[in-house]
């Protein structure tokens, strides 16, 4: 087997010698796979040292603070440091300008000094100090890194406020100690009585709060109090103003009654004055049919005639029955005695009792006219009756007007203005008090704010009474200690230290020394690594596309003979591959390499287990199997940790890790650029030479059932006239 292996790799190398397009392909898939890597090492160099070709706005807005006679403007002193910054290409502009540059693109950020900064840093002096703001505006559209490198542009400038400002105002806090310092020595005196008022106050403080806890509970009483007298006055105001309103409505409708009560009187007398008139007019006529009987055509006529007045009589008598319903009716009418409300429905009921004979007697002189000539001796009887009746309704209508116009009308009209003068008393006393409870509103209120005012105090005096309680105690058992511990002049020395020799030291106590265990010079050094990996995955893949896996007589070969005797032209130009890339890593881009021996035999090492892998997958699964190589590509860029640390991953990715040949080609790379740890050496190339030896298992006992089925997969896929 050895030997036809041999032989095949042999015979590949004869034809390639012999060939001169050969020579040139395979030339080129030597060196491009370097050119992949050295470009994007070299992009990757050290772009940290180009940020000064970042342009980043900066807008000044600052309108400075006047403090303990100083004009200070925080914003001014940060642009005047910035304009001999060169970690970023400031622009100092304008805000239209900026965010219209910034939205354009032609700015990566804009940093915003805004016009209170130097009144908010001023505030730290202030019993409510403000933090001041920088405004950071970012592009994050135009590119991946680049907001993070403004980002820290923008930290730093922070950080160098922070720090300027500490030492500024620990300087301050050292000047007033030390004036405070001298001012103590000279107010010793007053310091010692100052002890024993503390000390009086600590003794007093319980009878203080007994007098604080009485006085609030007379203040609670009286609040109550006032509460209370106030919930009524809303009621008492709609009260007196439902009154008022009541007496206006009740004065318009008596008014109304009044003005309608004449009108009733009038219509009452024409109506009666008129039904009188016309039932006298029915007896002279009855009378004249009597004497004038004979001329019967003539009487026929006059009965036509008394039978429209009666009709007339009906209709006047029903009006005044409607009338006096309608006042019936009226709630004004409840206002009058019951004897004079039951005349007037007496009244009605004898007018109704009229309006049914007039119409009996309507209907009855309609029957006799009809039958005039069989009924001739019912005329007679029914001439009686209607002269008897109008006699009667006469009468009663004579008593009803006079019933009306001497009693009832009258009465109503006396309580009319009886009522009217008792609601003009009660809407000028009403008014009165209305117009006093405003007065009475305001009193109570100010009453009760005065007395609110008082209790809030007296609240927050208690409030403050444990915190103050407890505070004077500690103040006065901290006398006591210092008096025991420490002598005052002790502390007056203390605070006399010159001002300037520490204000510098809180502004920044604590000093960050950076030890670097395996040292990078640059960004490019610490991708060499992964770029120089990816390149020889890549060339695997160029290699897989345009050499052929096979034989051009595979039946005078066994597979594994065809998989070994093709796998050492792969594994000769991976190698020579690597050699490239790694010495041009060494020589030409002059990458820092902490062992470049070892960085090279690593490199051949990974290089031969990639294209162990890849040509496997290529010569057991064909087209299938180059598509498999790309994946693996992919999946490896992401998830070998080669750009970014596993940890900040997806999880898919940190999953799948463990278990990607990038993942220790990059580890043991790194050991010889970075430093060697030969435990990981050992672990990384353990791991390695497995998965290579795995791949040579696989593709030479498995190559031969692996080809059956997939030129029979191929084979029928390329029946669909898609796959070639």
């Amino acid at each position: 087997m050895i030997k036809n292996s041999w032989k095949i790799f042999i015979d590949d190398l004869k034809n390639i010698r012999t060939n001169i397009v050969t020579v040139i392909v395979l030339s080129g898939l030597i060196f491009l796979p370097s050119l992949y890597a050295w470009f994007n090492i070299s992009a990757s160099w050290d772009p940290y040292s180009q940020t000064d070709q970042l342009p980043v706005g900066i807008v000044n807005e600052d309108q400075g603070v006047h403090i303990r006679g100083e004009d200070i403007v925080v914003g001014d002193e940060v642009v005047a440091a910035l304009q001999e910054n060169t970690a970023l290409n400031w622009q100092f502009i304008d805000a239209n300008t900026a965010m219209a540059q910034l939205n354009k693109g032609d700015l990566f950020a804009v940093i915003v000094i805004p016009e209170n900064f130097s009144e908010h840093l001023g505030s730290v002096l202030e019993k409510q100090p403000e933090k001041a703001t920088i405004e950071y505006y970012v592009n994050e559209k135009i590119n991946a890194i680049a907001p993070k490198i403004t980002e820290k542009g923008a930290s730093v400038i922070v950080d160098n406020i922070t720090k300027q400002f500490i030492t500024t105002i620990n300087g301050i806090v050292f000047n007033f100690f030390h004036e405070i310092g001298l001012e103590l020595e000279a107010e010793l005196p007053d310091i010692e009585r100052l002890e024993q008022y503390v000390f009086t106050l600590e003794e007093q403080l319980p009878n203080i709060e007994l007098i604080l806890v009485g006085s609030l509970g007379d203040i609670e009483r009286a609040d109550e109090l006032l509460i209370k007298l106030q919930s009524e006055i809303p009621t008492v105001e709609n009260a007196v103003s439902q009154g008022i309103g009541s007496i206006d409505r009740v004065t318009k409708l008596l008014n109304d009654i009044e003005k309608n009560l004449d009108t009733i009187i009038g219509k009452i007398e024409t109506g009666t004055e008129k039904a009188t008139k016309n039932f006298k007019q029915l007896t002279d006529s009855f009378a004249t049919i009597k004497d004038n009987k004979a001329d019967f055509t003539d009487g026929i006529s006059h009965i036509k005639d008394l039978q429209d007045e009666m009709i007339a009589a009906g209709s006047t008598i029903e009006n005044i029955i409607t009338v006096l319903e309608d006042l019936l009716e009226r709630p004004e009418i409840d206002a009058l005695p019951d004897e004079q409300k039951d005349s007037l429905q007496s009244l009605v009921d004898e007018l109704t009792t009229i309006k049914d004979i007039l119409l009996a007697g309507e209907k009855q002189i309609g029957e006799m006219i009809a039958q005039t000539e069989t009924y001739d001796k019912e005329i007679d009887q029914m001439f009686s009756t209607i002269e008897s009746a109008t006699k009667t309704m006469t009468k009663e209508l004579e008593q009803l007007l006079e019933t009306f116009t001497q009693s009832i009308a009258p009465t109503v009209q006396s309580e009319i203005k009886k009522t009217r003068t008792t609601l003009q008393n009660a809407h000028t006393v009403l008014t009165n008090v209305q117009s006093n409870l405003p007065g009475v509103k305001g009193m109570l209120q100010r009453t009760q704010e005065h007395l609110e005012e008082g209790k809030h105090l007296l609240e927050d005096v208690l409030a403050e009474y444990p915190f103050v309680y407890e505070k004077t105690v500690q103040l006065a058992d901290q006398i006591r200690d210092l008096q025991a511990d420490l002598n005052i002049y002790e502390i007056i020395e203390i605070l006399k230290n010159e001002p300037n020799t520490d204000k510098g030291f809180l502004a920044e106590p604590v000093l960050l020394t950076e030890n670097k265990v395996f040292p990078i010079k640059n960004y490019g050094t610490g991708m060499t690594p992964f770029y120089t990996l990816l390149s020889l995955w890549v060339g695997g893949i160029l290699l897989i596309s345009i050499l052929a896996t096979n034989v051009l007589e595979p039946e005078k070969f066994a597979p594994k003979e065809i998989y070994f005797g093709k796998l050492y032209l792969f594994l000769l130009i991976g190698c020579l591959q690597t050699l490239i890339v790694t010495l041009g890593d060494i020589f030409l881009l002059k990458v820092q390499i902490a062992n470049p021996f070892l960085f090279v035999l690593f490199g051949l090492l990974c290089s031969v287990v990639f294209m162990t892998l890849i040509y496997t997958f290529a010569s057991l699964f064909g087209n299938v199997g180059k598509a498999l190589a790309i994946i693996m590509l992919v999946l490896q860029i992401a998830g070998s940790g080669g750009t970014y640390p596993v940890a900040l991953l997806p999880k898919f990715f940190q999953a799948i890790s463990p278990f990607l040949p990038f993942t220790y080609a990059v580890g043991l790379m790194r050991e010889a650029v970075g430093g060697i740890v030969w435990s990981n050496v050992f672990l990384y190339s353990g791991v390695l030479i497995g998965i290579g030896l795995f791949a040579i298992i696989i593709g030479a006992f498995l190559k031969r059932i692996v080809n059956e089925l997939a030129n029979k997969f191929m084979g029928e896929s390329e029946d669909s006239g898609i796959f070639q």
